[in-house]
């Protein structure tokens, strides 16, 4: 009896608690894989180094990359929102603060994100350039939280863990409703150019808005965890001082 509630007790410590370094989303992972693993955010900035290097195409022939004016937010992003079924134009937040007055939030499982991309008018895109739309944290969601860490090098960037769609054209619109296992936190949407052979081009940033997270545990499981939590170290205990008299009387 003392071994089944203290099995018990135990349990629901286990299933209260997520394991360190991990979030509640499994599925905040890349999924879509990436071909170019070298190119930094850094080396889209035309002031440190220009993509003019030649890369190695089929048959080992070598061609410039074709974006040769590459620089960094070459991107321009507006967002918009449906909240609760109805599409609201919020006016643009760039402040990652999640107490900001102009912090537009979202709930997830419920909402969507309307996303407008576009070159800027001083950026010619390439017609046979597609776009990558990524969500990432705000910075102050990374604080202490080295899985989410910004890292130079785009395809190990882990502050843009989310991938919402790939093969888009370089101009558009995409709806992105948000799933039930979006961690609560403030996020900005990122658009990154594909050149024609693969490597990243150019990038670009929107505002800031903040997502909770649908509570989908129901309250009597909630009830129910906390009463185990309570007891299970009670029962523990009495397990043991049970299993010591035991031992003493044998």
């Amino acid at each position: 009896m003392f071994k089944s509630i203290a099995l018990s007790a135990l349990l629901a410590l286990g299933t209260s608690q997520l394991p360190q370094g991990v979030d509640a989303a499994a599925a905040l992972t890349k999924s879509i894989s990436d071909n170019d693993t070298t190119t930094t955010y850094t080396s889209l900035d035309p002031q440190v180094r220009t993509l003019t290097a030649r890369l190695p195409l089929a048959h080992g022939i070598h061609s410039p990359c074709p974006r040769q004016r590459a620089s960094p937010q070459e991107y321009a992003l507006d967002l918009s929102y449906i909240i609760n079924g109805e599409k609201t134009n919020a006016v643009p937040c760039d402040n990652d603060s999640p107490d900001a007055a102009c912090m537009t939030t979202l709930q997830a499982d419920v909402d969507s994100v309307i996303i407008n991309y576009a070159p800027k008018p001083e950026y010619e895109a390439n017609s046979t350039s597609t776009i990558r739309l990524q969500m990432c944290y705000s910075t102050p969601n990374t604080a202490d939280r080295p899985w989410r860490k910004y890292n130079d090098v785009i395809s190990k960037n882990k502050q843009c863990p989310l991938d919402i769609a790939t093969n888009l054209p370089p101009s558009g619109e995409y709806t992105y409703f948000l799933p039930n296992y979006i961690p609560s936190a403030t996020y900005f949407i990122q658009a990154m150019e594909h050149c024609e052979d693969g490597t990243y081009c150019a990038y670009g940033n929107s505002t800031y808005f903040t997502v909770n997270m649908i509570d989908d545990v129901l309250p009597w499981m909630q009830a129910v965890s906390a009463v185990l939590a309570a007891i299970g170290p009670l029962g523990l205990i009495g397990f043991f001082i049970v299993e010591m008299k035991l031992k003493k009387k044998a």
